[in-house]
This record gives C-alpha cells, sequence and structure tokens, in this order.
C-alpha cells in the first residue's frame, strides 16, 4: 500500500486537445499541421521563438516562451542548442515498450506495479482503463 495518493490515466491525444482549447481560450494562437523545423536563437543563446513550415513555406514564428514536447530525445532542443544538457549518458538509458492490452485479468481501481525477476533492472505497470478512455486510480 503506498497512501492516498490517487492520479488519472488519460488519452493523451485527446489530453492534448483539451490543453490546446484551454490555451486558445486564454488567448493562444493555435496553428495545426505547422512542424517546426528550427529554433530562433539570439546572439545570447536565449530562445525567442520557431522556425515553422506554414502551408508549404518557411515562417519565423516569434515568442516569449516556447514549450518543446517532442519527448526525451528533443530534437528542438538540439536546434537551440542545449542537447549536452539534456541527454543522460547511454548508460543510463533503457528500452521500453508499451501494448494495449484488452481483457487481462485487474483490479480496475488500482495501478498494479511489478518488480523483480519479472522486469529485471526496471519494472512493469498495469494502468487499467475504462471504455471511455479515462479511470480514476489509486496507489496501494
Amino acid at each position: 500500500m503506498a497512501g492516498n495518493e490517487v492520479g488519472y490515466v488519460i488519452e493523451r491525444d485527446k489530453f492534448d486537445k483539451y490543453l490546446a482549447s484551454m490555451a486558445a481560450d486564454a488567448g493562444a494562437d493555435i496553428m495545426v499541421k505547422t512542424p517546426a523545423v528550427d529554433a530562433i536563437v539570439d546572439a545570447g543563446g536565449v530562445v525567442g521563438g520557431v522556425k515553422a513550415r506554414v502551408g508549404g513555406r518557411l515562417e519565423d514564428i516569434r515568442c516569449d516562451f516556447v514549450l518543446a514536447c517532442d519527448g526525451f530525445e528533443s530534437e528542438f532542443a538540439r536546434w537551440a542548442g542545449m542537447k549536452d544538457f539534456l541527454l543522460p549518458p547511454p548508460s543510463d538509458m533503457v528500452s521500453a515498450l508499451q501494448y494495449r492490452l484488452r481483457g487481462i485479468s485487474c483490479d480496475r481501481d488500482y495501478v498494479d506495479f511489478h518488480f523483480g525477476s519479472i522486469a529485471p533492472g526496471g519494472y512493469i505497470w498495469v494502468f487499467p482503463k475504462s471504455e471511455g478512455g479515462g479511470q480514476r486510480w489509486h496507489r496501494r
């Protein structure tokens, strides 16, 4: 039993759309199908925006804040000159696998964590989800 901590399992694509909607409501400009292709970095190393492909042409999009959500080996971080800052040594990296399974036996009110010989050097976790996509869970 881990205590009374609680959390939620979410569908990431739906959550991202929800966050984008909240950002738009707060005044942010939302640009879909607009991939970033480089960072705009000033002479002092400060990121001031992105270079992006907008409708087939390249545009500079300047902003006060860039939130790069492109994962562990962030390409944007490399563009911004932060590669060595972000990446741990190879000895600290491990592989991961993710599966979506149906029909497994588990307590739908809890997330199960498995350690030891079943996952040498790591762990396995099972996040139960309802058909609706989200599930409240308790740690035990």
